[in-house]
């Protein structure tokens, strides 16, 4: 009798060592398929953003080739009208927007610059002597135009795999204050771009402005009286103060976990 109830217990231990070791194994196969699976889709994460990066430099080159034609041809033009330029200097211009159309149709602010670097070139042709400071104001804009479009599409080409955090406050001046903390963005952005992601802005474009050109008028629909403005900060960590915004909010990237301020005053 105790034989039996030895060989039963027996039995019953080994049948519960076998389920639990089939459940285990099971348990980590499962587990072992989600973690390959995984590390497959982030293998063809980083080459979809190699190849991205790659597209983006071969770009960034061709244009730069470009570019440096029509300042060589500029660099070297003998006489004071550089009228005969302004065809050399258009085929730049619809490079640039044939290439970087999608980030252009995106970006507001992008988008104003590049009309406002077309219609500037359509004044000039448009007046028949273009002097050499003018074709050379031309190849300026369209050169930090350009590099700030490369910027942003590198920002971009980032944004599947990485999230940078900002935090965000807003002083309406009026005793009300909010904050936005810990907003997701994708590297390369703008504080412009932050603004608008998190509120109604109305603005206005000033190429007169550099670096950046925006202009904020009201966020939303507090501004406009005379003799107040919205000026921004950023939080210094080294110096623990808010430090005054010493370009325009679209020219100011987003660093991780920076904290930026609007405030009405």
């Amino acid at each position: 009798m105790v034989e039996k109830r030895v060989l039963t217990f027996v039995l019953l231990a080994v049948l519960v060592w076998a389920v639990l070791a089939s459940s285990f194994a099971g348990y980590y196969s499962l587990e072992y398929s989600k973690q390959k699976e995984k590390l497959n889709e982030d293998q063809q994460l980083l080459k979809d953003i190699a190849q991205k990066y790659n597209e983006s430099i071969s770009k960034y080159s061709m244009l730069l080739a470009e570019y440096s034609t029509v300042y060589g041809s500029y660099s070297f033009h003998s006489g004071e009208n550089f009228t005969e330029l302004m065809p050399s200097f258009e085929k730049l211009l619809k490079s640039l927007r044939g290439n970087y159309s999608s980030l252009l149709n995106k970006q507001t602010d992008l988008n104003k610059s590049y009309t406002e670097l077309n219609h500037k070139y359509q004044t000039l042709l448009q007046g028949g002597n273009v002097t050499k400071e003018d074709f050379g104001n031309l190849l300026d804009d369209f050169y930090k135009l350009f590099n700030l479009l490369t910027l942003r599409e590198m920002g971009s080409t980032l944004e599947n795999a990485v999230k940078i955090t900002v935090n965000l406050c807003i002083d309406y001046g009026n005793g009300t204050v909010k904050w936005f903390n810990e907003t997701e963005m994708p590297p390369g952005s703008s504080l412009f771009n932050l603004l608008t992601k998190v509120a109604n802005v109305n603005y206005t474009y000033c190429s007169a402005l550099e670096p950046g050109h925006i202009f904020v008028n009201s966020i939303n629909e507090v501004g406009g009286e005379e003799g107040h403005y919205w000026l921004w900060y950023y939080w210094d960590e080294k110096s623990s103060t808010w430090i005054f915004g010493p370009v325009g909010c679209d020219a100011w990237l987003l660093k991780d976990n920076g904290i930026y301020k609007f405030v009405y005053t």
